[in-house]
């Protein structure tokens, strides 16, 4: 079985009352802004739409699908485990959007808790709760643990692996990360995490090199099974392999690391910062402790290069798909920092620095915070307000830009706008808006919204409400409703 050695010796040694204070600190911080991102509300993007309607779908007893209704297709493009803890958060507590968000919430609180016992295993309890600071206050994290997406489970499960794997539990980290696995397709990773592993300490042994990958194995075979099954193919997922440069590649993943982690603009500056700091944490396999999380790191890091080169060309190396291997590389890079200046650095450096960042994220977590195109914050306040709800539940046809959306936030039907491309061609389709304007009834409602992904293929607002002289019905800086009769015409 493969034994991981871990970091034995506190050369600042604080005592256990310290240590103790230190987490406790860190834990409230954490609760205060997970309950701040939770008043703030949920950041909905397209891949939100497509969880919340696979649990409401789940909930219904239609299974995984992309929709409600039963006439939906099934997912099969996106894993299975974050719609299902929706579903069953929606169950237990929250029958709405609440029930991403608090998701997110707990996930919050668990990843600090995870990265805070990881980074304590590679080196001090003070640079621990240093390095944990930095990812709580980080804007990066605030993108994340706010939007509704699967990287916040994604991300405690994969830490939650590399902390069994480094107590030497490696069959309950072979389970997690088949969990993580079954959340983003990007813990495929793990496949070569483990045998490298077996291979850098020593165990080469075929029973060490392929127990551990039992568990995803099973899980991704099942999956896929399933998705044969019901769709008679194993995913939807469109391919684009239409391969970019290397320079390419290695642009994107240097400007990611250095807006995301150092907060720099693009230049050749910041470029070779990016470029040092990508190599920083190769040298981690140089101490033994750190062989696990630097491996992982350089797996992770690889998988979506290797997929964006050879699979899906479309894959953005952005903050959030290289998400995992940024905060490993914030722990790995702190940790190899104190391990090569500890003699020079006093452990009130830490603790105090680490105190002020925490004060700091306290008192800075505000809805106007987030940088996400896909802001909802006021999302509640719209489903109360008395005058959109009575309109959208109308009997009449309804029409939007945010038609997925609205259709399950307020469970009344909603159809698409036309389109003005061909989906495939991306063509333009000139005659699209005449037959549209052909088809449609005697009155129908057109509701208009940026609080959702705004399709670029659809016509705009100001066309459809000159052409089709929509007159206003409803309006404020959340959403817009107009009316539409063809008497009008």
């Amino acid at each position: 079985m493969i034994q991981v050695e871990n970091s034995s010796t506190d050369p600042l040694n604080n005592s256990d009352t310290e240590n103790t204070v230190l987490f406790v600190l860190l834990f409230l911080a954490t609760s205060i802004v997970s309950f701040r991102y939770w008043e703030n509300g949920l950041v909905v993007t397209p891949d939100t739409i497509t969880y919340y309607s696979a649990s409401k779908s789940l909930i219904s007893g239609e299974g995984l699908r992309q929709g409600i209704e039963e006439s939906s297709p099934f997912l099969t493009h996106f894993p299975p485990v974050t719609p299902v803890l929706v579903a069953l958060i929606q169950l237990c507590f929250f029958p709405g959007l609440e029930a991403f968000s608090l998701l997110n919430c707990l996930c919050l609180v668990a990843f600090i808790i995870l990265f805070f016992a990881l980074t304590t295993k590679i080196s001090t309890t003070s640079m621990a709760f240093f390095a944990s600071s930095v990812a709580l206050l980080h804007p990066v994290t605030e993108q994340l643990f706010r939007s509704g997406l699967s990287e916040p489970l994604f991300l405690c499960l994969s830490l939650a692996t590399l902390l069994f794997v480094c107590n030497s539990k490696i069959l309950v980290s072979s389970v997690t990360a088949g969990l993580a696995l079954m959340t983003r397709y990007a813990g495929a990773h793990f496949f070569a995490f483990y045998p490298l592993l077996a291979v850098m300490v020593g165990q080469r042994k075929w029973r060490d090199l392929s127990l551990p990958l039992i568990a995803p194995a099973i899980f991704i075979l099942l999956w896929l099974g399933r998705n044969l099954y019901v769709t008679g193919t194993m995913s939807d997922r469109t391919i684009n392999s239409v391969s970019p440069s290397i320079l390419t590649l290695c642009k994107e993943i240097t400007h990611t690391v250095t807006t995301s982690l150092l907060l720099l603009p693009e230049h050749p500056l910041a470029i070779t910062i990016g470029a040092i700091v990508i190599a920083f944490p190769l040298l981690s396999f140089s101490r033994r402790p750190l062989i696990p999380l630097a491996l992982c790191y350089v797996t992770s890091l690889a998988f979506p290069v290797v997929s964006r080169l050879f699979i899906d060309a479309e894959i953005p190396l952005n903050a959030r798909i290289l998400c995992l291997p940024f905060y490993l590389g914030i722990s790995i890079v702190l940790a190899q920092l104190l391990a090569h200046y500890q003699q020079g650095l006093p452990k009130r450096i830490f603790q105090g620095g680490g105190g002020l960042i925490l004060v700091f994220a306290m008192i800075s977590t505000h809805p106007d915070t987030s940088t996400s195109p896909f802001e909802s914050a006021t999302w509640r306040d719209l489903q109360e307000n008395i005058a959109i709800s009575t309109l959208l539940h109308e009997s009449t046809a309804k029409y939007s830009n945010g038609y997925d959306f609205l259709s399950l936030y307020f469970n009344c039907e909603i159809e698409s706008l036309p389109s003005r491309y061909d989906a495939g061609s991306r063509e333009e389709l000139p005659d699209s808006l005449p037959s549209f304007q052909e088809q449609l009834p005697s009155s129908a409602l057109f509701i208009f919204t940026e609080k959702v992904h705004w399709r670029w293929y659809l016509w705009s607002e100001q066309a459809l409400v000159n052409t089709l002289r929509l007159t206003s019905e409803y309006q404020d800086n959340e959403i817009r409703i107009y009316r539409f009769t063809k008497s009008n015409l």
